[in-house]
């Protein structure tokens, strides 16, 4: 039987050689994020993700959307409680964009930017998840 699937869109924003990862409160655990949410009925996939960006970092000044990095499959259910036997695609861009400081909204409570040297820290934080799909982007991103 088909499986119903959500699509969201995730933005790798790179600067100077580092990127951005963002942690966020779960539902159930906290984990690294990267800016982004799900596309809405009317989006198309830029669109999205020039808004998601906007509510999640709201101090992002310019920026150019480049290459997608990959895609990731939850193979589990997403928020099985909202959307029962629903899954979740997760689609990474890789974002260049000049300097700024961040300023993140109240979905995420910190962040830290990682480079090729510092990116194990991610996968060893004991207080934070880091997900394959995210932690494979973010590589992807730093070796462009």
């Amino acid at each position: 039987m088909p499986k119903t699937f959500h699509v969201g869109i995730k933005g790798v924003i790179r600067v100077n050689g580092k990127c951005l990862a963002l942690k966020k409160q779960g539902v159930k655990d906290v984990f690294w994020d990267l800016p982004g949410g799900r596309i809405n009925d009317d989006e198309e996939v830029e669109e999205a993700l020039r808004r998601e960006l906007r509510e999640e970092l709201p101090s992002l000044g310019e920026y150019r959307i480049g290459a997608q990095l990959g895609v990731h499959r939850f193979h589990r259910d997403f928020f099985p409680e909202l959307f029962p036997g629903v899954g979740l695609f997760v689609v990474f861009y890789h974002v260049e964009a000049v300097p700024f400081e961040v300023v993140l909204s109240p979905e995420h409570q910190e962040f830290k930017w990682v480079s090729l040297e510092n990116i194990a820290e991610l996968k060893n934080d004991p207080d934070a998840i880091t997900g394959p799909g995210y932690y494979n982007a973010l590589v992807a991103s730093l070796k462009q």
